[in-house]
Formats: C-alpha cells, structure tokens, sequence
C-alpha cells in the first residue's frame, strides 16, 4: 500500500496532462461533466458503466489474469490498490472533487475492470508510468459512447414525436 501511495504522490508531484491548472474555473478535462452527468442518470449502475467500454472482451481460461484470479490471493488487493489510485488521478482532474464523489469511485472501478481485462500482462496492466494516459484515453471513449448514446435517443425523440405529429395531419385530412 505504501509502494501504491510513494507511487500516487511522485505522480502527483510530476506535471502531466490531467492536472488541473490552478485557475481553472471548470475540470480541466471537460468529457468528465458529460460523464458525472451520465452516471447520475444511471446511478452509477456499473453495468450500464461498463457497456461504454468494449463488453464483450473475455478472460480465456489460460490467460495470465484466469491465473492470477485462481492463484495469486493478492491480486484482489493489487486490484483495490490500482482501483484506488486511478479514483486518485481522476479527484486531480476534479477542480470540485467531493461534488462527483460516487461518481469518481464507480468510474475508476470501470477503469480498473477495463484494464485489468485487456492487459496482456500483469505487468503492462500495472505500468504506472502509462497509467495516466490509459485513463485518459478510456475517459475520452467513455465521453463519446455518452455523446452516441445521447445523439441516438435525441433522435430516436424527434422521430417519435415527428411520427406522432404525421398521425395528427392524417386524420385532419
């Protein structure tokens, strides 16, 4: 815990591109607002969380993490500890971290899920160094899934109501 710690607080103290500039009014990194305000929506269902990202990655039976599962009794905590500390990276990016709390501890567990599934192996799943830009680039998938998500039912609205006003017109002539 401390080696996760030592780690989170030598990150912290290096500039990289999710810190927040200090004025900064909003998140520095605007997908986040689009993404708090989808996990209120669902809240913070982490199924529905986790069908942003690719569902349908498997764990093979001979895989290093089927492995690790059956026989390694510390990688849940290797595991909590990853979680933690990417919920750590994501509170930087928050100029107002305790307003999207829930939110920021069930995004990082659906990071966490998502990395720990398509890591090829235990060591590219805990590079600290890429760990930052991995977060980033699954919250910017993440973002623009909610944006599909949101444009599909903005569309699906008008054509039921486009639909509903074409029977109005039908029955007045």
């Amino acid at each position: 815990m401390t080696h996760t710690n030592t780690n989170h607080n030598n990150f912290r103290q290096q500039q990289h591109p999710l810190t927040p500039t200090p004025n900064c009014n909003q998140s520095n990194f605007h997908a986040l607002c689009a993404i708090w305000r989808y996990c209120n929506d669902i809240d913070n269902d982490l199924t529905q969380l986790r069908s942003l990202l690719f569902q349908n990655v498997r764990i093979e039976s001979d895989s290093w993490q089927h492995h690790y599962r059956t026989e390694d009794p510390t990688l849940a905590r290797q595991r909590w500890d990853m979680t933690k500390l990417i919920e750590g990276f994501i509170l930087d990016m928050e100029p107002y971290p305790n307003t999207y709390r829930n939110e920021i501890a069930a995004i990082a567990h659906v990071v966490e899920y998502y990395l720990f599934k398509t890591a090829r192996t235990f060591i590219t799943y805990y590079r600290l160094d890429t760990l930052c830009a991995r977060i980033k680039v699954l919250l910017n998938y993440m973002f623009k899934r909610i944006i599909m998500i949101s444009q599909e039912r903005a569309r699906l609205m008008i054509s039921c109501r486009f639909d509903n006003d074409n029977s109005h017109f039908a029955e007045a002539a």
